[in-house]
């Protein structure tokens, strides 16, 4: 028997001091075990491990390098600790129950790992963990919080259906593979904060407390589907999303909408389809608000097997929007924006809202679509100021020379003359009559010009009241 003990550092700063089998380790943590030295390990961890939790106060396997697949489907009735342990092939805890502090900091699992149904009692801390392979929680039930700050997920995760009772971390975690947390229960305050996505899904997931996503980066899709929001939720978009992804939120539930926010997402990225957001503090990215991403769906052909983000958005949301579904979601985009004073953004999507309703006319409607149509051209259904001025200025001087051109007989009075005349009767001051080089011009060219006026200063009274009340 070697004389030596190895000095891996334990619990506590103290050294390992089981017997070197070589390289200066023992037999736990010997990194490449050849075969020999792998049965040997299955032989002696069984008996550490029994040894551990009869006579020791904590189980202690920090460090640990198990060869082979492993299978711990057992009642931990201590705390226990993999810290920086590694799993060469699969690492299957399916069903165990944590009655203590469960430890698995910096641990690698280097193949499948499976928690499914397993149940931590205490705390369960995976902060800086790294996940090869397939990494599998479904069901499982966290109890005392858990830390998965900085782990790092390579493969396909599940959380579907886990249970957090306690303080859900993930901040900065990494989900290289798709991620989902269908229907996982969030009944303490779950953070997300600059957590990397590939895609994931949490659908009809539950969060009771905050909901904190705060600089994260979703990447090309994340689907919030069902989801119920009860206490207060950020979404501040993260600066490492190379593109825009595509959020999906249809049929949630905010019950805190005050302190509710949306940040820095493009709203042609952002499906709200059958999603009450009154109140909710909502700042698009800039320049992006020419349609939302449930018209852009409206009108994309159905393709059922493609994976592309809009194909997946429109099978998942497609039979919720409708052009009357459509109207209703740009009249609460604009609410929400007006309330929150981003007046210009709101002044985009009434005009997408009223192009939709003018859409929604059949030529039975024929007036109401000419009205629609000189409404859009003359003001921009009201939101241009400009628009209206600038047309009334060339009414004004294009009339005139109309008028001169046409009237000029003998001694005809200079252009300013004619546009002096023209002005009184544009502001509905006087009559054509009233001037004598105009007293025997027919009716018709006033009777016209005053109609112009009355729709041109209509359109702008209408738009300078918005704005002034906007103010």
């Amino acid at each position: 028997m070697s004389t030596q003990k190895c000095q891996v550092e334990m619990l506590n700063l103290r050294s390992c001091k089981r017997d070197v089998v070589r390289d200066g380790r023992c037999i736990f943590h010997l990194e490449d075990k050849a075969e020999a030295e792998a049965a040997e390990f299955e032989k002696s961890f069984k008996q550490e491990l029994e040894r551990l939790e009869r006579s020791e106060s904590v189980i202690d396997l920090i460090g640990f390098v198990f060869p082979r697949r492993i299978l711990l489907q057992r009642t931990f009735t201590k705390d226990v600790y993999f810290d920086q342990a590694t799993f060469k092939q699969d690492a299957i805890f399916t069903f165990a129950k944590f009655l203590g502090y469960a430890c698995f900091r910096e641990a690698r699992f280097s193949s499948v790992t499976s928690f499914i149904g397993a149940e931590f009692s205490g705390y369960a801390e995976f902060e800086v963990a790294d996940f090869l392979g397939h990494a599998d929680f479904d069901g499982a039930k966290f109890s005392g919080g858990a830390g998965f700050g900085g782990a790092r997920f390579s493969g396909r995760t599940l959380f579907s259906s886990t249970e957090f009772s306690g303080h859900a971390q993930f901040d900065g975690a990494k989900f290289l593979g798709r991620a989902d947390f269908e229907a996982a229960q969030f009944s303490g305050d779950a953070e997300f904060t600059e957590a990397e996505f590939s895609e994931t899904d949490f659908g009809r997931s539950t969060f009771s407390r905050s909901a904190i996503f705060v600089g994260c980066s979703f990447g090309k899709l994340a689907n919030f589907g069902s989801a119920s929001f009860d206490g207060p939720a950020q979404f501040v978009k993260g600066g490492k999303d190379q593109a825009d992804p595509v959020l999906l939120l249809h049929r949630v539930t905010f019950k805190m909408p005050k302190a509710t926010q949306f940040c820095g997402y493009p709203l042609s990225k952002i499906s709200f389809a059958a999603t009450d957001i009154t109140d909710i503090l909502l700042v698009p990215a800039n320049g992006d608000q020419d349609r939302i991403l449930d018209e852009i769906l409206i009108e994309r052909p159905e393709v059922s097997k493609r994976d592309e983000p809009l194909d997946i958005a429109k099978r998942s949301v497609g039979g919720l929007v409708s052009t009357y579904s459509l109207i209703a979601e740009y009249k609460l985009l604009r609410k929400c924006l007006e309330s929150n004073r981003m007046f210009t953004e709101a002044a985009d999507i009434f005009v997408r809202e009223m192009k939709l309703s003018r859409k929604r006319l059949t030529w039975r409607d024929s007036g109401e679509i000419v009205a629609h149509q000189l409404y859009s051209w003359v003001s921009r259904y009201g939101e241009s100021i400009n628009r209206p001025v600038l047309l009334s200025l060339v009414t004004i001087v294009a009339s005139a020379m109309i008028l001169k051109h046409v009237c000029s007989c003998g001694v005809s009075p200079n252009l300013w003359t004619y546009l002096a005349a023209v002005s009184s009767v544009f502001f509905q001051i006087k009559s054509f009559s009233n001037f004598p080089f105009l007293s025997n011009l027919s009716p018709i060219p006033e009777l016209l010009l005053r109609l112009t006026s009355l729709t041109l200063l209509g359109n702008f009274y209408i738009a300078l009241k918005r704005r002034l009340e906007r103010k």
